[in-house]
């Protein structure tokens, strides 16, 4: 069937608008729908916005910015680093363009400085006169402030609390889990083998196997008590993404028989280890490994915390997806004769894996109300326990896309296993990472550095009682097991 399309074109500005965002898709198809769709839509512009060109600008933009969205889930990013870079050019309203208007600026904010004085007058002339009155009606301008308890005190063990609660905006911006309620996401169809969902996912379910329950320990964030039995949960908490670090074959068509190849030896080693809950391969389709119910053996010794709560057990506590690739090179030194292995500049995770990787966490996400903040990397959670340090595993320790899954770069975070356990980096974990240390482990040694001193201790005692609390808690996780 033929589409319709208005005759009223967009003006010649606005079609450079379209060409410029168009720029940003990756390939021809993606660039051609993508303007099909605009041309398709744009009578939907309302009639009152293109009688005032620069309101009606900001409208076409969030359109041109709804529909790449569409098309390119997180291209907003893009957009904006775009903007910066000058291959988008920016709103008439965008700080540099404003300058022109200056004078009529001035005029509207001293308008509304009038118009606030007088309100603000005529309220409190309001209120002193209704103060003499009795009852309801009274207006009460009690300034006093009560502080809010934040925890109990760690007596110089555990790190300060400072709750903070995000705005709406931020949490959107950050693609925390509201905006996972406002798009929902469902089951559409289910066959012997494959799980078809709203969003596009596919999940092929014939590999799936049966593992141990999920039961792990919460440990409270802003307390040193030790939890009862009834800090047993079962509930998903939060997602943790793999490498398979594996071989690998060029991404080649001449390579496809040995690029099946891999990824069947992948699958067929992951289902007998139990060692994931999904598995990406390099075309990105997705295969349930372990069930969701159960717990998968993909997390060994690690350590992440949210807001509230600690946790020591993410084989039960979160879901593991992992993809088909690798983040990490061998070479030989010479006069070594061991290999050695540093990060590689560029990941393997390929362009259908991200888009099906995104996919899977939005349906989880949305499904277990997952915050953004439990969705992690492998690598940075992985732990030494007997050493205390971090770093034991190192799959996507470098380069993970965080903002292709609309989720805040961890690197930069404080890092739980360092401000609540002591834990720290030897001079092999910095080798490997070949100098691209996280940010979030500097942020991370201040913070104790701070503790300490506020607690008139050295930092060495410090970091050695967060130690000690670690093994009182890795202890009675596995007391309360057993």
């Amino acid at each position: 069937m033929e589409i319709p399309y208005s005759q009223n074109l967009p003006s010649e500005k606005w079609r450079r608008l379209v060409n410029e965002y168009a720029g940003i898709l990756p390939d021809a198809p993606l660039k051609l729908k993508f303007t099909r769709n605009v041309l398709k839509y744009f009578h939907k512009v309302p009639n009152y916005c293109r009688r005032y060109p620069h309101f009606g600008e900001i409208v076409f933009r969030e359109m041109l910015s709804e529909e790449m969205e569409k098309l390119l889930p997180g291209s907003r990013a893009l957009v904006r680093k775009s903007m910066r870079k000058g291959k988008i050019s920016r709103s008439s309203f965008a700080l540099p363009n404003i300058y022109r208007f200056r004078h009529t600026i001035f005029l509207l904010v001293i308008a509304g400085l009038i118009g606030g004085l007088g309100i603000g007058a005529t309220f409190l002339y309001d209120v002193i006169h209704s103060s003499t009155g009795s009852g309801p009606d009274n207006i009460s301008l009690d300034r006093s402030v009560q502080p809010v308890p934040v925890g109990s005190d760690l007596s110089g063990v555990g790190p300060i609390r400072k709750r903070i609660v995000p705005s709406v905006a931020k949490e959107n911006e950050e693609g925390d889990f509201p905006r996972y309620i406002e798009n929902p996401i469902w089951l559409v169809e289910k066959t012997a083998s494959v799980e078809t969902y709203s969003n596009r996912l596919q999940i092929i379910t014939s590999f799936s196997v049966e593992n141990i329950p999920r039961s792990y320990v919460v440990f409270p964030k802003n307390s040193d008590t030790l939890p009862g039995k009834e800090a047993l949960s079962t509930e998903i908490r939060g997602i943790l993404y793999h490498a398979s670090e594996g071989d690998m074959a060029p991404l080649k068509p001449e390579k496809n028989r040995l690029l099946k190849q891999y990824s069947n030896q992948l699958l067929q080693f992951a289902g007998r280890q139990k060692g994931y809950h999904y598995l990406i391969d390099r075309f990105g389709r997705i295969y349930r490994i372990v069930r969701e119910e159960d717990a998968a053996f993909h997390a060994g010794n690690a350590v992440w915390a949210d807001e509230n709560s600690i946790f020591l057990n993410l084989n039960h506590a979160f879901i593991g997806i992992c993809f088909e690739g690798k983040g990490f090179e061998e070479f030989h030194e010479e006069g070594s004769t061991k290999p050695k292995i540093r990060a590689l500049d560029d990941a393997t995770i390929t362009e259908a894996q991200i888009r099906s990787g995104k996919e899977l966490t939005d349906w989880l996400r949305f499904h277990y109300k997952i915050p953004e903040q439990n969705c992690v990397p492998h690598g940075i959670t992985s732990v030494y326990p007997r050493d205390k340090l971090i770093g034991y595993h190192l799959d996507l320790a470098h380069g993970f896309p965080f903002h292709r899954f609309g989720l805040r770069n961890k690197y930069g975070d404080m890092f739980p296993s360092i401000t609540e356990f002591g834990f720290k980096g030897d001079r092999h974990f910095r080798e490997v990472l070949n100098g691209n240390i996280w940010p979030g482990i500097n942020r991370s040694e201040e913070y104790l550095k701070s503790r300490a001193k506020q607690g008139n201790i050295s930092l060495a005692v410090y970091r050695k009682q967060l130690n000690q609390r670690f093994d009182r808690y890795s202890d009675w996780q596995t007391h309360l097991h057993e």
